[in-house]
């Protein structure tokens, strides 16, 4: 495939290349070329790794590469084509339990290396009394306040090594409890209302500007996503307006309150923060709980 094929190829699927020039933060490194590939990135955002791209410095909006990938790029769309909206989801959840795999072993080992620090703090004064002062003029005294040196460092590392220890163990927990969030209603409820919107704003760019192929896309893209986070939702077991009338009673955010109005997407709740006459609209995805009015007599408890 030639350069002109390939990167007409990417605009067809909303994906542009650009060469830019690195930024050094220290003054004597060298600004060298780096090639940003920015657009449509979702459905090519595994090809993307495996051809070598990283995000890590230019933002998960772009990906950056030291050659021009327009090419190998290009190929790995015709082999592989675009990946779903739910092999989209599951490279999400792959690559935080990837993550929190690469953060847990790294913790283990600051762990380790904290400990074998520790031991070498106490083996250093091996041999010294507790408490033993340094004796100024005394032929142990070099030695005394080597041994201290080399403690007080091998402490310090230990120290060290343990707060990196338990950064990296809550960098671990805050991957997995990613995978945890996209499985929660709440999630995939904002992840639909993101779909609807931008399926929205894609219908009134072709109204002025009809056939436009990134606008076209975005519809496309739109479309497949509240397709697939509406499904998520029903098998959730999320509720809907048909089942909930008013006067039944709603849980949201740890309390219950009482439903005055059903509408599409929500249901609106009086009493919100306690206040009387004060009302709140809950969407469907972030209801706890819910008990029809004919089988509570007032507010329900707990």
């Amino acid at each position: 495939m030639d350069y002109e094929s390939a990167k007409a190829l990417l605009s067809q699927h909303g994906l542009t290349v650009t060469e830019s020039m690195t930024t050094p933060k220290r003054a004597n490194k060298t600004p060298r070329p780096v090639w940003l590939v920015t657009g449509r990135l979702e459905p090519f955002r595994d090809l993307l790794y495996e051809l070598g791209g990283k995000t890590r410095y230019s933002g998960r909006n772009t990906f950056s590469f030291w050659e021009d990938p327009t090419i190998d790029i290009a190929e790995g769309i015709e082999a592989q084509g675009e990946a779903t909206i739910e092999e989209q989801v599951a490279l999400k959840d792959e690559r935080s339990e990837y993550r929190a795999e690469r953060y847990t072993q790294r913790a283990q080992a600051k762990h380790q290396a904290s400990e074998q620090a520790y031991h070498r703090s106490n083996a250093a004064l091996e041999g010294i009394p507790p408490g033993q002062p340094v004796l100024v003029g005394h032929h142990s005294e070099k030695g005394h306040r080597r041994a201290l040196e080399r403690s007080h460092r091998a402490m310090g590392q230990s120290v060290e090594a343990g707060r990196a220890a338990k950064r990296l163990s809550e960098q671990a927990a805050g991957s997995k409890a990613q995978v945890q969030k996209r499985q929660s209603k709440s999630y995939m409820g904002h992840r639909l209302q993101e779909a609807e919107a931008k399926k929205r704003q894609a219908e009134r760019d072709l109204a002025q500007f009809p056939g436009h192929p990134t606008y076209q896309l975005n519809l496309k893209d739109a479309e497949a996503a509240i397709a697939h986070w509406s499904q998520e939702l029903e098998a959730a077991g999320v509720l809907t307006q048909d089942d909930i009338t008013k006067g039944d009673y709603v849980r949201f955010i740890g309390s219950w309150y009482e439903v005055v109005r059903v509408n599409a997407k929500s249901v609106t709740v009086t009493g919100w923060l306690g206040i009387d006459g004060w009302e709140y609209r809950v969407p469907y995805s972030k209801i706890k709980a819910h008990k029809p009015k004919a089988d509570v007599e007032g507010p329900p408890q707990g």
